[in-house]
């Protein structure tokens, strides 16, 4: 999935399976790292199902500047950050 061109072709169905194997990998991947950078900042709860990381997806691809982005980098790079920010 390179953009939001793909991204906004995909059902609503399609995308929950993208994210999840996206949060899938960053466990595997990142694993202990993640959840320590992350888990003191979500833990109020922002993050209680995939269909809320697939809103903040769709809401962060309404700026034209993240368009370019693929869903993978856009999660990674400015999705958790602004779910988690202090």
């Amino acid at each position: 999935m390179e953009n939001y061109g793909n991204w906004k072709t995909l059902s609503a169905a399609s995308k929950s399976a993208y994210v999840t194997g996206l949060w899938d990998g960053y466990i595997a991947f990142f694993g202990k790292e993640l959840l320590e950078k992350y888990s003191a900042n979500c833990s109020d709860g922002r993050i209680k199902r995939v269909s809320d990381l697939v809103e903040m997806l769709d809401s962060l691809y309404k700026q034209e500047i993240n368009r370019s982005f693929s869903p993978a980098i856009l999660l990674r790079e400015k999705g958790l950050q602004n779910l988690c920010r202090n």
